[in-house]
């Protein structure tokens, strides 16, 4: 499954190949994902581990020194349930709108455009909803 970054940075591409022809204004939606895509990665806060026969709950949080590989070698019952994050970043109106300029820009070409993109980004959106 493709990524929302991945998802994020071939719509950029297919529009930033398509603004040229003038068909559908793209360039709000070229420079929201550029500003986007530019961001850093948020770093996860921490991490979240359960016990594989107690079912218990355990926190490792990301302080430089702890990982989730180290944690998993020195405590092998466990698993990895979840990754952490403080502040979310709600990316689903930025995500429709390159879908809806992909989209315009397929249909004004006469030949098939972007497909594999617009499917990724619509299953990114799926996921979301």
């Amino acid at each position: 499954m493709t990524t929302l970054r991945e998802a994020a940075q071939q719509a950029l591409e297919v529009l930033e190949q398509f603004a040229e022809t003038k068909l559908v204004r793209t360039s709000g939606v070229i420079n929201d994902l550029r500003t986007a895509l530019a961001e850093r990665e948020q770093e996860p806060v921490a991490w979240m581990f359960q016990h594989d026969e107690t079912g218990r709950m355990n926190y490792v949080s990301n302080d430089g020194m702890n990982t989730p590989s180290e944690f998993l070698k020195m405590n092998p019952r466990y698993t990895l349930v979840c990754v952490l994050y403080g502040n979310p970043v709600d990316d689903t109106a930025l995500l429709r709108q390159a879908l809806e300029a992909l989209e315009q820009v397929a249909s004004a070409m006469p030949f098939p455009v972007a497909g594999a993109t617009i499917t990724a980004l619509r299953e990114r959106l799926g996921e979301k909803t």
